[in-house]
């Protein structure tokens, strides 16, 4: 793929995880309903794995940093503090898959998502408190709590799985 197919694919996809995000503005999903996090989350998660998967990890990583601050600018996340810990814990996920599944091609794709989808799940668990605590104040909130703990490792599962069925019909074309 040339650079300037791979850029422009890069920012297509960027945008549908924008796209994505902006679901929330559906009254079916609503950001208070439980199900938003699960459908919302999947798609970007499936987004960004698609990404690392047909046009590498440059772009994947770019799509798991800039989504978090769009995020922000649609005010989707409570707070800007904890911008940069998404954008981490998104990226943790390509990363893994890119090592894994691409660079040491050793281990199955969807043993690269469970692995991936676990590494993104415990960092975003452990650093959401720590990052809350110290710029913002003592007293996380649980709803905070909860969405940064289980429904992270729930949503990456589902997205990654989504992504490898999207890839292997890519890759049949």
């Amino acid at each position: 793929m040339s650079k300037t197919r791979r850029i422009t694919m890069s920012a297509l996809l960027l945008a549908l995880a924008i796209l994505f995000q902006n679901l929330r503005l559906l009254p079916f999903l609503a950001p208070s309903l439980p199900h938003s996090t699960l459908i919302i989350g999947s798609l970007v998660n499936m987004t960004i794995i698609i990404a690392v998967g047909y046009v590498g990890l440059g772009g994947s990583i770019a799509i798991a940093i800039l989504a978090p601050l769009f995020a922000v600018l649609q005010g989707h996340l409570p707070n800007i503090a904890l911008a940069p810990v998404v954008m981490v814990g998104n990226a943790i996920m390509p990363l893994f898959w890119y090592i894994f599944n691409i660079k040491m091609n050793k281990i199955s794709q969807f043993l690269s998502v469970i692995i991936g989808s676990c590494a993104k799940f415990l960092f975003l668990f452990l650093s959401v408190p720590l990052v809350y605590r110290a710029f913002v104040g003592p007293n996380v909130p649980a709803l905070l709590l909860t969405s940064f703990s289980y429904p992270q490792l729930i949503t990456a599962l589902i997205g990654g799985t989504l992504a490898i069925i999207i890839l292997r019909s890519l890759q049949k074309e």
